[in-house]
């Protein structure tokens, strides 16, 4: 019966093992990705912990990955991390909440602040051009003197203001088909 018991306990014993492989395995393709997305060691175990109650450390998420294929080099990470304030959290964001930012990117307050002032910038800078279209469209100014503007007072590059007339168009024609309807 001993003999029985220890086969038994070794059974569960190898089980508990290959399922712990397993969920490390799924949580590493989780941790990868948010790490290659520029997140924090210590963002990613907090993040581990609340969304899927799994404690881990940032120095065991370090440790895990330090030789990981499919984890980016830093400075891709970071690229990474200032492309997903500026496209993802900014616009999910209705306050700008630098403590949860830097948190999960690890970015100075100043580093924050800047990020926040060029993503407000841009926002203005597209309102602007999108309201000289406008203009243009409905025959106010002529497309020379808003190509003018965009390229002079706003510094858009001629491949950039044939993109905002590109998009500002469609978006016209858009409308127009809804009011027609």
């Amino acid at each position: 019966m001993t003999t029985n018991d220890t086969s038994d306990n070794l059974d569960k014993k190898k089980y508990l093992r290959d399922r712990k492989k397993a969920d490390i395995g799924n949580l590493m393709d989780i941790i990868v990705a948010k790490l290659n997305d520029g997140c924090t060691y210590s963002f990613v175990a907090t993040g581990l912990g609340e969304w899927l109650h799994y404690i881990i450390s940032p120095d065991e998420i370090r440790d895990l990955t330090s030789d990981e294929p499919l984890l980016l080099p830093l400075p891709e990470r970071e690229k990474n991390a200032e492309k997903n304030i500026y496209c993802h959290d900014l616009k999910m964001m209705k306050n700008f909440d630098t403590e949860y930012l830097h948190r999960k990117y690890s970015y100075s307050y100043q580093q924050l602040n800047c990020i926040f002032r060029t993503f407000m910038d841009g926002c203005q800078r597209g309102e602007q051009a999108a309201a000289l279209i406008a203009q243009v469209h409905y025959g106010y100014i002529t497309m020379s003197e808003a190509y003018k503007k965009l390229t002079s007072e706003l510094g858009y590059a001629p491949k950039d203001v044939i993109r905002v007339v590109k998009k500002t168009k469609s978006l016209f024609e858009k409308l127009e088909k809804e009011v027609k309807k």
